[in-house]
């Protein structure tokens, strides 16, 4: 995950691979299998915004546990950072 240039996409990241591992991540933006899964999802998401790498991982990740984990992990983040 260090790969990925911008700080808050790569914390988005990081929240779901916690939660599902980097593979399933990678999975998110990539159909391709093995090594070129990661770089071709690696390539992707740095060439997207952040709210659109967090939408993706919201939509797409393959288990909707995970999907649930970084929308409730994101909204618990802005919260306490309004305190």
């Amino acid at each position: 995950m260090h790969q990925i240039r911008n700080a808050v996409s790569r914390e988005y990241c990081a929240i779901a691979a916690y939660n599902t591992g980097p593979g399933n991540v990678y999975r998110a933006f990539s159909k391709l299998n093995g090594k070129a899964r990661q770089e071709e999802a690696l390539d992707k998401i740095n060439s997207m915004r952040p709210e659109e790498v967090y939408e993706t991982l919201r939509t797409r990740l393959p288990y909707e546990e995970t999907r649930g984990y970084i929308v409730n992990a994101v909204a618990a983040k802005k919260r306490y950072a309004a305190m």
